[in-house]
């Protein structure tokens, strides 16, 4: 989890998105980082508590 957290995170911040079509919506950078930092986190607890 915590690898595909790191790819999510690299994602948002090395590829270049468009522009998100509506004003409303998060960009997508953002929701991939965050996403990407959450899995990321629930990895590394999940590591922590299998010990």
């Amino acid at each position: 989890m915590q690898a595909l957290g790191a790819a999510l995170i690299a994602m948002g911040l090395f590829v270049d998105w468009p522009p998100p079509q509506e004003a409303g919506l998060p960009d997508t950078s953002s929701f991939l980082i965050i996403l990407g930092g959450l899995l990321g986190a629930a990895g590394l607890l999940a590591a922590i508590r299998k010990d």
